[in-house]
């Protein structure tokens, strides 16, 4: 791997800006197939520091992960939390060019440990979650023990400052970052493969912009935390 490490005096600060985001529930098949469509692809954990040298992950960890999660939704169960976010918060690209391997303070152990984060415009993903407003409105990315858990979100930078010449450049220009084509790959299969949801309130149709894979519209209507909100999925026959 030709990478780029930096101690973390010496670490360049990621300037974007102007995210576009993609926010979606698919179940573990679904999330084969998308990460298989968007080959080639390198997956890095990106939740804080961690051991050197082993912050790489593997398309067969999030596709597990990603089963149980959506098993535990379908058997009206919630999932963990915890093991979720460690598994769906990462950093994925399609060169090593484009991340930044920083070496931080040892472990308390005195094991090294390293930071991964974008160096170039890059996907990142997380954990996703929304509310619904007052005024029946849904609200996407809004964390809290009521939010209702819904798969992850992917975002990526439209505007990229470089942090040496700050000079401004079009991150979604594939001619100059390798990972705008990596995006628009996601949004190609997202298009052909998940649908908006539209949400029922009583007679109430609330229209959003967060997506569900088409396999899961038979079981997305178990979520345990819509019925808090008194929200049911529109059948795909009804959106």
């Amino acid at each position: 791997m030709s990478e780029r490490r930096f101690a973390a005096s010496e670490a360049p600060k990621f300037l974007a800006a102007k995210f576009q985001k993609l926010q979606f529930l698919i179940d573990g098949e679904e999330m084969a197939s998308f990460l298989s469509f968007c080959a080639p692809l390198r997956l890095f954990a990106n939740m804080g520091p961690g051991p050197k040298n082993q912050s790489e992950r593997y398309s067969e960890e999030i596709v597990a992960a990603c089963g149980r999660y959506c098993a535990a939704l379908a058997d009206r169960a919630l999932p963990e939390e915890r093991h979720w976010r460690a598994a769906s918060t990462l950093l994925l690209t399609r060169d090593d060019e484009s991340v930044a391997f920083v070496d931080v303070f040892p472990d308390s152990a005195g094991n090294e440990r390293e930071l991964v984060q974008p160096l170039l415009p890059s996907v990142q993903m997380q954990p996703h979650s929304f509310t619904i407003s007052h005024d029946d409105k849904i609200l996407p990315l809004v964390f809290g023990p009521a939010a209702v858990s819904w798969g992850v979100q992917l975002s990526y930078p439209q505007i990229f400052q470089d942090p040496s010449t700050r000079a401004t450049h079009n991150g979604l220009d594939p001619k100059q970052f390798v990972n705008a084509s990596l995006f628009s790959a996601m949004r190609n299969w997202m298009r052909e493969h998940t649908v908006p949801v539209v949400f029922l309130k009583g007679e109430k149709r609330i229209t959003s912009t967060i997506r569900l894979g088409k396999r899961s519209l038979s079981w997305a209507h178990n979520h345990p935390t819509l019925s808090h909100f008194g929200l049911q999925i529109a059948r795909s026959g009804e959106a």
